[in-house]
């Protein structure tokens, strides 16, 4: 299924906030409407809830493709940070299109190991890589912004 519709999500290498509610049509009504909507609907919400409910889904999905790891980020706000899905997990996802596949949570991505590849690369910042990282991704043109940033924040 990812050639023919998330494929188009990915037309933008690096995630960008406003480019983050592009989507297949089939993946806008599946994915992104249908969810968001559901339970308010279902519930019987108030309008005002409703509307206040689609512009955190909103905020939290540009904020994740933003690319930056904001202090004030609804990952953080909830206090579910460390299980959350941030900018950091979705821009590996984006710059390589495989692993960090939870678009709310990481812990699935934990359980069926999809971030392993993710936490390597985490890994080998922390152990002063970067370097060898640097030069690596930028023969195969892997490096995301956010990466790069973390890059030159570490070497200077």
């Amino acid at each position: 299924m990812y050639p023919y519709i998330h494929k188009w999500h990915h037309s933008y290498y690096h995630s960008i906030g406003i480019a983050s509610e592009n989507a297949h049509p089939v993946e806008f009504l599946i994915g992104n409407l249908i969810p968001v909507v559901a339970g308010p609907l279902l519930l019987r919400s108030h309008v005002f809830v409703f509307w206040f409910w689609l512009w955190v889904r909103i905020a939290e999905t540009i904020d994740a493709h933003s690319g930056y790891e904001f202090p004030w980020s609804p990952a953080r706000l909830t206090g579910l940070f460390g299980m959350a899905s941030t900018a950091t997990h979705h821009d590996f996802h984006h710059s390589r299109n495989r692993g960090c596949f939870g678009s709310q949570f990481t812990f699935w991505d934990r359980v069926f190991g999809t971030d392993a590849e993710f936490n390597a690369f985490q890994a080998k910042l922390e152990r002063g890589e970067e370097a060898q990282m640097s030069a690596d991704a930028a023969v195969n043109g892997e490096l995301s912004p956010l990466e790069e940033s973390a890059l030159k924040a570490k070497t200077q």
